[in-house]
């Protein structure tokens, strides 16, 4: 398989430093391989987020599914991301997606979006799932004065166009509420949104398809997918599975030369996260950050973060296209510098796990839901631009609805799914837009300073 990072980002198992690995049993030794032939309605590869919620819809309307993962449930972002359950799917502002696709298009993808997060709601709440629910929606803090001028004139913007009623803070409100930093400038609430354990929220929706009839084999990679017989034979090393119905749900961990139809059409890049070790509340107090919400910086290549209910400090940023263990060193270095200077107070705090993941972009920098390329009865959602765990939610569902032919509405934003020009390049666009974001970044640090 053509792949287009490193061996080391696509090797099967846990994470030594992922977090989250540490606060939920994922037990290697349960993960049944398929060594055999099996025949099911709708197969599904991915056992990630989008992949175990189409296969609990597909089970709870009467089919015979089997997922297929390469490695275990939860292996790829799904187990590996902030846990922001927020609004996302698109890199583009709100002002060029309505400027490109008219204000009507645009507010279908808005109410997607809030829909996303409202999918995720229902089920914590239908599965009865304990994820650590916390944060009062999503806060974007500004990096400096003149990113807060632009968050207070895009929130008008969003409540004109869309009703979006935010709640702009000073600097000196978000001390007072318990979100202190020199590095912030003022900051504006999304009240849609919260946080949670991404492990937690991902081995519910497992035990759930398991226990309702689904059947999952991990350590289970998919080498080859042919079509015979109306059928889709999907071949690992040790069995077949046959089905006539097919999801992939795979997203930025695809192979670049598995499904032609998807070849070319996608771009993953590097995200990572460390996270500290459990704060007292004196240090909490000294750096004045006490409220757990979910937060994110006005940056391009912006950092995420939040104060969890177990007091350990998760701190991400975006950046990197590679994940050699060289680079991996270096973003662990950034990481930690970027840490230190947002939030000085604990530059002697501890930062015990570490680790990066892929997330997925487009070429239109917007999410795709529905029928691969060319291939018949086979459907897929990918690309959320590092908004996965709602949009992932919500494009599962609406995946089961496509394969069994359900009328569903598909913003149509989220319709296209371009090949990249010279698209075995394309990770070369990813690294001259971060020199491009550094540079501007530089210059308006350099202007902030001067006026």
């Amino acid at each position: 398989m053509k792949r287009l990072y490193e061996p080391d980002a696509y090797r099967s198992g846990l994470l030594p430093a992922n977090f989250w690995d540490t606060t939920e049993n994922t037990d290697l030794a349960q993960i049944t391989p398929l060594t055999d032939e099996v025949t099911v309605d709708i197969g599904i590869i991915g056992a990630g987020i989008t992949g175990l919620n189409a296969g609990i819809e597909l089970v709870r309307k009467g089919l015979s599914v089997s997922i297929l993962d390469a490695s275990h449930s939860g292996w790829g972002a799904s187990g590996r991301n902030g846990g922001f359950v927020c609004m996302g799917g698109s890199k583009n502002s709100w002002h060029s997606l309505i400027q490109k696709h008219g204000l009507d298009n645009a507010k279908q993808f808005y109410r997607a979006q809030i829909q996303s997060i409202e999918s995720v709601e229902e089920n914590l709440d239908s599965l009865s799932l304990k994820v650590d629910k916390h944060s009062n929606g999503e806060w974007e803090m500004a990096h400096d004065s003149y990113a807060m001028k632009d968050l207070v004139a895009d929130a008008k913007f969003m409540q004109h166009n869309f009703g979006l009623k935010s709640t702009i803070y000073s600097p000196s409100a978000l001390k007072e509420i318990g979100l202190s930093s020199s590095a912030f400038h003022g900051a504006v609430q999304n009240p849609h949104g919260f946080a949670i354990n991404p492990r937690k929220y991902v081995n519910g929706l497992r035990n759930h398809y398991l226990n309702t009839g689904g059947m999952l084999f991990g350590n289970s990679k998919v080498s080859t997918i042919e079509r015979q017989d109306n059928c889709y034979l999907l071949r690992t090393a040790q069995g077949v599975a046959r089905c006539k119905k097919l999801i992939v749900a795979t997203n930025g961990y695809t192979a670049d030369n598995w499904i032609k139809g998807l070849s070319g059409r996608y771009l993953p890049t590097v995200s990572n996260i460390l996270v500290s070790r459990r704060l007292s509340a004196q240090e909490l107090q000294q750096q004045g950050w006490t409220a757990h919400e979910m937060c994110y910086d006005s940056r391009r290549l912006l950092h995420y973060f939040r104060l969890m209910p177990n007091r350990h400090f998760l701190f991400g940023l975006r950046g990197g296209t590679s994940l050699s263990e060289n680079s991996v060193k270096k973003s662990h270095v950034r990481a930690r510098h970027d840490f230190e200077r947002m939030f000085p107070a604990w530059a002697h705090i501890e930062t015990p796990w570490f680790w990066s993941g892929l997330v997925c972009l487009s070429r239109t920098m917007n999410m795709y839901v529905g029928a691969i390329p060319d291939w018949n009865n086979a459907w897929t959602g990918m690309a959320y631009h590092g908004n996965g765990v709602a949009m992932g939610t919500w494009t599962g569902k609406k995946l089961a609805q496509l394969a069994v032919g359900e009328k569903t509405k598909i913003p149509k934003i989220m319709t296209t799914l371009k090949k990249f020009p010279l698209h075995p390049l394309r990770k070369n666009f990813i690294k001259a837009a971060y020199s491009w974001y550094e540079t501007q970044e530089l210059f308006q640090s350099i202007r902030q300073k001067l006026f």
